[in-house]
């Protein structure tokens, strides 16, 4: 399941599709969206699969995240990116000691072994853009969609 949080306020514009309230427009926006990244749901049946197949060819236990695995990770992180509201930047990682990397590995192949992720995991923070300069700002369909994660989904994408 993919939650979105859209952050009110963030548009150009004080009226969108003839609303003028900050949590209605981006009521609208998360409809709009919502079919976008609920998509992604589609992806379990295709986890599902590929889970089964390992522990049915005994593979199952080369999904253990190492500490070296998040470490190099860590360093791949563009340096001062946040995450969309957790209260985290990619600071908190690249500079992080190993210690900490130990224990998001750890975390990690809890998440492979369990097969379940916490909703920060599976949350964004949608911020709409946007499409150009000189576009009209009070339609919705000229703007894009930004899709903030969490840092810790940023290393795990990162890692596999």
């Amino acid at each position: 399941m993919v939650t979105l949080i859209v952050s009110a306020g963030c548009s150009v514009s004080n009226v969108v599709d003839g609303l003028s309230s900050a949590s209605d427009i981006a009521e609208s926006f998360a409809g709009k969206y919502s079919t976008l990244y609920t998509s992604v749901e589609k992806m379990s049946n295709i986890r599902g699969e590929l889970n089964e197949r390992l522990h049915s060819s005994g593979s199952a236990q080369h999904s253990v995240v190492s500490t070296g695995d998040v470490l190099s990770a860590f360093k791949l992180l563009k340096a001062g990116k946040g995450d969309g509201g957790f209260g985290l930047s990619t600071y908190h990682f690249i500079r992080a000691c190993e210690e900490l990397g130990t224990h998001v590995a750890m975390r990690f192949s809890a998440l492979l072994v369990d097969g379940f992720a916490p909703k920060d995991m599976v949350s964004c923070t949608l911020i709409p853009i946007p499409k150009g300069k000189n576009v009209i700002t009070t339609d919705s369909a000229n703007y894009r969609g930004i899709a903030l994660i969490s840092i810790f989904r940023k290393v795990f994408d990162l890692i596999f």
